[in-house]
C-alpha cells in the first residue's frame, strides 16, 4: 500500500493491487446510479485508482484566504468564501467538473466517486470560484458575486467547477490497463467504436466485468457478461 500526503492535506491511498481499489469502490459507484459522472483532475496517482480522505475546506485553495499566515490571505475573499461555505454547511471541498473540457490544466482526468453522504454545490455563472472572485475584487465589484446562482444538486449542462463536499472519495481512470483492455475488447467483439462510460451505472458494469476476470474471490453471480467472458 502506498500512502501519500498532498498539499491539500488529503490522505491518498493506493493499494498494491488496483483490483482491491476497484472492488472497494464498486458499491459506492453503484449507489450513485445513473447520474452522469463528475471528473477531477489530479497528479501523483500511479496506479490509476485511489481512495482519498478529504482535508478540511479551510486547508485548501479558497480556505487559505482566511488564514492570516497564508501567502494568499485576503480578508475580503476569505469572508466571501466563508459565507458560501456557511450557506451550504460545507466541511470539505473537492474541486470537480461536469461535462467540461478543462484540457488537463490540473493533471490527468479521473472519475470522482464520493463515498457516503455528500453535497454537490455549483453555479452556472462561475468557472473558477477563486479566479472569478479575485477578478471581481480587482475590478471593484466583488459585491456582484452571484451567491444566488449556487445550487445544491447534481449539476446540469456544462459546469467547469463543482464543489463536492464529502469526507472520502475514489478517483478512477479508464486508462487503468485492465479497464482499458476490457473496453477495447468489448468494442472489438461488438464491432462498435471504443466508447468511454458517461454514467456511474456504465462504469459499474465495466468494473464488474473486470473483477469477474481478475478478482477470483469476487462474487459475480448473476452478471450478464457482454462478448466473450474470457475477454
Amino acid at each position: 500500500m502506498i500512502k501519500l500526503k498532498d498539499i491539500l492535506f488529503e490522505d491518498i491511498i493506493e493499494h498494491s493491487s488496483v483490483v482491491d481499489t476497484l472492488s472497494q469502490a464498486l458499491p459506492h459507484i453503484k449507489k450513485i446510479g445513473n447520474k452522469p459522472m463528475l471528473v477531477r483532475e489530479a497528479h501523483g496517482i500511479r496506479s490509476g485508482a485511489a481512495n482519498i480522505t478529504s482535508g478540511p475546506w479551510d486547508k485548501g485553495k479558497i480556505g487559505s484566504t482566511i488564514n492570516p499566515s497564508s501567502a494568499v490571505y485576503d480578508a475580503d475573499l476569505g469572508k466571501l468564501f466563508k459565507d458560501l461555505v456557511n450557506k451550504f454547511s460545507i466541511k470539505h471541498i473537492i474541486y470537480a467538473s461536469y461535462e467540461s473540457n478543462r484540457h488537463g490544466l490540473f493533471g490527468s482526468e479521473y472519475f470522482l466517486i464520493p463515498v457516503g453522504d455528500y453535497k454537490t454545490v455549483w453555479s452556472p455563472e462561475i468557472r473558477d470560484i477563486y479566479a472569478d472572485a479575485s477578478a471581481m475584487k480587482n475590478e471593484g465589484n466583488l459585491n456582484s458575486f452571484p451567491f444566488h446562482s449556487y445550487k445544491n444538486e447534481w449539476p446540469a449542462g456544462n459546469v467547469d467547477e463543482v464543489l463536492v463536499d464529502c469526507n472520502e472519495y475514489y478517483l478512477i481512470t479508464t486508462r487503468v490497463p485492465i479497464i482499458q483492455d476490457y473496453i477495447q475488447y468489448t468494442a472489438y467483439k461488438q464491432k462498435t467504436p471504443v466508447v468511454q462510460p458517461t454514467t456511474y451505472e456504465q462504469l459499474a458494469v465495466i468494473i464488474e466485468q473486470v473483477l469477474r476476470k481478475y478478482a477470483p474471490k469476487y462474487d459475480a453471480s448473476g452478471i450478464d457478461t457482454p462478448g466473450d467472458p474470457t475477454m
